[in-house]
């Protein structure tokens, strides 16, 4: 399934990979909390397209390392800014023009009630962001397990892509 996704992205530009890439998972996965020994890998999203964020993260990272796009997953919080609640949360970082972005595709892939379409506006509302908009509701971590190594991440462009 991995390389009919990889195969589908024919553009030679980086950015229209990451594109390509970024709306695959955002219109073919779907979030979902059951606990599932699949909920969090790349199987879990290719195989029942239903994960978590780190399921949707780790798919990502996968598909840039195989286009030989600089990506890292990132570990940290998701802060809901109405409620100021805070939850584990996995997202990306990818390379492009020299320059580090965020890349949240769960958070733009909403869960959506009935027959609903989303937007662009939210679908691309974590796409290639930099740290001024990401530093509002996403908190690094950098530690995956509690007492484990803590890594450091690229530092990420100021300002959006």
């Amino acid at each position: 399934k991995e390389n009919e996704i990889l195969n589908s992205i024919t553009e030679k530009n980086d950015y229209y990979k990451i594109v390509k890439a970024h709306n695959w998972i955002v219109d073919n996965l779907e979030y979902n909390m059951q606990e599932s020994s699949d909920n969090a890998n790349i199987y879990g999203a290719l195989k029942n397209k239903t994960v978590v964020c780190e399921g949707y993260a780790r798919l990502f990272k996968s598909l840039m390392d195989k286009m030989n796009i600089p990506c890292v997953l990132v570990s940290g919080e998701g802060i809901d800014i109405d409620t100021g609640s805070r939850e584990n949360h996995a997202w990306n970082y990818v390379q492009i023009n020299e320059k580090w972005y965020a890349v949240d595709c769960t958070w733009d892939d909403p869960v959506i009630v009935g027959n609903g379409k989303i937007g662009n506006n939210t679908k691309y509302k974590y796409f290639l962001r930099g740290n001024e908009y990401m530093a509002k509701d996403h908190i690094l971590s950098g530690q995956f397990t509690e007492g484990g190594q803590v890594y450091t991440y690229p530092e990420l462009s100021a300002t959006d892509y």
